[in-house]
């Protein structure tokens, strides 16, 4: 596994597994079970989409210098396509409610802001990309570029998510629940 691969897949699941068993909420509140499933579920696209982007990865290494552009415009997709994931489950935390836990409303806003912000950075590290010239050398940049940025976002903001495993509820149920197991194999 290259090592691009595992500073864009295995954050990004590591911070989306930390946020499904760590828990949120908005005005209503949910039951652990019913925060943890719905957050889950909403995440367990970027499982396929994380494996998707790292099985891309190991297959374009010598395609970026006989089709850059190629290469560019599938790697921009799958960035976008995980920003939007990132998306979909700050949109189901924000719906869920508080979980009904200890401190659920402010582990809820900790998770909508951890996705939101990770979302952005999926966005702009696509920006990048797409902003890169069809040349090699160039989509090349532009990769490393946004693999720096992925790990410099993550850095910034992602230990907030390590916080948020304390709920012992929302961590036995997120171990219970197909959809989080999903998101732990990623």
């Amino acid at each position: 596994m290259s090592r691009l691969t595992r500073v864009l897949v295995f954050p990004a699941t590591t911070l989306a597994l930390s946020a499904s068993l760590a828990g949120c909420g908005g005005t209503s509140t949910a039951s652990p079970q019913e925060w943890t499933s719905a957050l889950c579920k909403a995440l367990t696209p970027l499982a396929a989409h994380g494996a998707a982007l790292q099985t891309s990865l190991g297959s374009q290494g010598a395609e970026v210098a006989t089709n850059p552009s190629g290469v560019r415009d599938r790697f921009a997709t799958s960035l976008g396509q995980l920003a939007a994931d990132f998306e979909a489950g700050r949109a189901a935390a924000e719906k869920a409610g508080a979980p009904e836990v200890k401190d659920g409303a402010a582990i809820q806003q900790e998770v909508v802001t951890g996705l939101e912000r990770t979302a952005k950075v999926f966005a702009d590290a696509k920006a990048k990309v797409t902003a890169a010239p069809p040349d090699a050398k160039a989509v090349s940049a532009a990769v490393l570029a946004a693999s720096q940025s992925i790990t410099t976002g993550f850095e910034s903001f992602g230990n907030a998510f390590t916080k948020l495993g304390a709920s012992t509820e929302l961590s036995k149920e997120g171990d219970k629940n197909p959809d989080c197991k999903v998101l732990n194999k990623g």
